[in-house]
């Protein structure tokens, strides 16, 4: 039988994170050493697929999720995942991009000499009771995030006109707020209701305020006309 045990934590002004352990209730004898070799497969496997182990925790093993660093239009950024199980019978590996899907992987791995190898029942378990978790989690974060976002949003002052950043694109700010000298754009979902933040420093760096949902928001200029409006070009 599969089990799973979570633990949450707070931190960065209420900002939510969660863990997962999966165990299939086996006794697998985990205090044999883990092949060298294979590790140092499945690190090529992810390498050839323009992955490199995010390198905070090396290599993450037992089917939990690890991430990987990818080359996003030049810059190093964790979208990667992968999966691996070096402990069984026939070890298994897969990987997958976040910019493609979550849970669908890009490539799948096995040692050199396991030709004949098929995912088991118990692998596609975990992944399925791990996909799960990770939709429940993603939501519970956005959950959060929307609520810390607002409350944020409505602490923080209207952009100056003079603001840095305002004044060298030569724009007002519609609407916009900062903190500090930064600018703060709302991220709003189809509601119209605030479910993130974007910073943008002085220099025009942007940053999303951690969980918020990038997936559908936006931000419109005149949003009051945009709620009296019957068709938006």
């Amino acid at each position: 039988m599969l089990y799973y045990y979570a633990h949450s934590g707070k931190r960065d002004q209420g900002e939510f994170y969660m863990g997962l352990k999966i165990s299939d209730g086996n006794s697998k004898d985990f205090s044999r050493p883990l092949s060298g070799d294979l590790r140092g497969e499945f690190e090529s496997f992810l390498a050839s697929n323009g992955m490199t182990v995010e390198a905070s925790k090396g290599l993450v093993v037992g089917g939990d999720i690890g991430r990987a660093n990818m080359d996003v239009a030049g810059k190093n950024k964790l979208v990667g995942w992968y999966q691996v199980w070096l402990d069984q019978d026939v070890p298994f590996g897969r990987c997958g991009d976040r910019t493609v899907s979550n849970d669908e992987p890009i490539a799948t791995w096995k040692p050199d000499n396991a030709v004949n190898h098929k995912m088991t029942d118990e692998e596609r378990s975990q992944i399925r009771m791990l996909s799960e978790q990770k939709a429940k989690e993603l939501e519970e974060n956005q959950r959060e995030a929307a609520e810390l976002a607002q409350s944020r949003w409505e602490s923080y002052p209207e952009a100056s006109e003079d603001n840095l950043y305002l004044s060298r694109k030569g724009v007002a700010n519609h609407g916009l707020r900062e903190s500090g000298n930064r600018l703060v754009i709302p991220m709003l979902d189809k509601k119209l209701e605030v479910v993130g933040l974007q910073y943008i420093e002085e220099s025009g760096s942007k940053l999303f305020m951690k969980h918020s949902k990038k997936k559908g928001s936006f931000f419109v200029i005149d949003p009051q006309q945009m709620r009296s409006a019957h068709t938006i070009n």
